[in-house]
């Protein structure tokens, strides 16, 4: 009984932090290492057309984000929406999550563009050291996607 017991208990400490739930649907974040970190975040609204929760905390600075729908009946809705703001509530990615396409894969490398009065000249991109929080809304009831952040520590 006590090995059972241990075995639950070591379960349960392992698949807590694996679905990470919100106010909305869920977010599975997976944690990938190397010179290039990688967080893949799964995501399924719920009847609501949503899903928000938090990742762990993650210090870097942001290069590119991959937005894909899932495929067939949970394609999401066109034109839905994904903000990732980190402690202070700023959306580090620049409203660049706004009216994502359905159709495909979406990439965006956010960050504060620098402009002269015809042209964008150059990015500087935010760095962060947050539990950050993801929000995906206009989805359509029960659709799924995934969200990918490409960072680097330095």
């Amino acid at each position: 009984m006590k090995s059972f017991l241990i075995s639950l208990m070591l379960l349960v400490a392992i698949l807590i932090p694996a679905v990470m739930l919100g106010s909305e649907g869920t977010l599975t974040p997976v944690y990938y290492h190397g010179n290039i970190k990688k967080v893949d975040i799964d995501w399924v609204a719920s009847t609501n057309s949503g899903a928000d929760g938090s990742v762990k905390r993650i210090s870097g600075t942001l290069k590119r984000v991959v937005f894909k729908g899932d495929t067939g009946s949970t394609l999401p809705d066109d034109n839905y929406d994904v903000t990732l703001k980190d402690a202070e509530g700023v959306d580090i990615l620049a409203g660049l999550g706004a009216n994502i396409s359905s159709n495909g894969t979406t990439t965006v490398c956010p960050g504060l563009r620098i402009t002269t009065d015809t042209s964008v000249t150059g990015i500087v991109q935010f760095a962060f050291n947050d539990k950050l929080t993801l929000t995906v809304t206009n989805t359509g009831s029960l659709n799924a996607g995934n969200v990918i952040l490409y960072y680097t520590q330095e």
